[in-house]
């Protein structure tokens, strides 16, 4: 590990709400992570752990205005989060490729100083081939 390198284990809750024409779905997972910062870039990974599906290793890039999406399992997804900015991107299957939009109504960032929790609240619509899919929430905490 170099001096612009650093890796701190966390424990991870992943809320999500997906709304797709009324139907509302929740999801709620807790995994161990960790949060590395790279050259001042920040970075939280863990692996998604769903019965009877395959491990998926997922990677948020935290960025100061926006934040970088990747899940890189069988499927490959990567959405880019920037606040009222709608950026496409290509969902890879074993099927052949879809091209997907996020367009980010909402992104919150904190930090409790005193037990150092952090929070992120991820807000965005999702299109495929230019037709809006549904209403997503993300709800990302954590903590050293």
């Amino acid at each position: 590990m170099t001096e612009n390198e650093k890796t701190k284990k966390v424990q991870v809750e992943i809320s999500t709400e997906i709304n797709q024409d009324g139907n509302v779905e929740r999801h709620h997972f807790e995994e161990n992570g960790q949060l590395v910062t790279i050259n001042g870039n920040r970075y939280l990974r863990y692996v998604e752990h769903v019965t009877g599906q395959p491990d998926v290793p997922v990677t948020y890039r935290i960025g100061k205005d926006s934040i970088r999406l990747t899940r890189a399992g069988e499927n490959h997804l990567e959405l880019h989060f920037k606040p009222n900015e709608t950026i496409e991107d290509l969902y890879r299957t074993p099927y052949g490729n879809l091209k997907i939009g996020a367009h980010t109504t909402s992104i919150k960032q904190s930090k409790d100083a005193q037990t150092g929790l952090e929070i992120i609240e991820i807000n965005y619509e999702l299109y495929t081939n230019g037709q809006k899919v549904g209403d997503y929430r993300v709800k990302l905490q954590f903590k050293c």
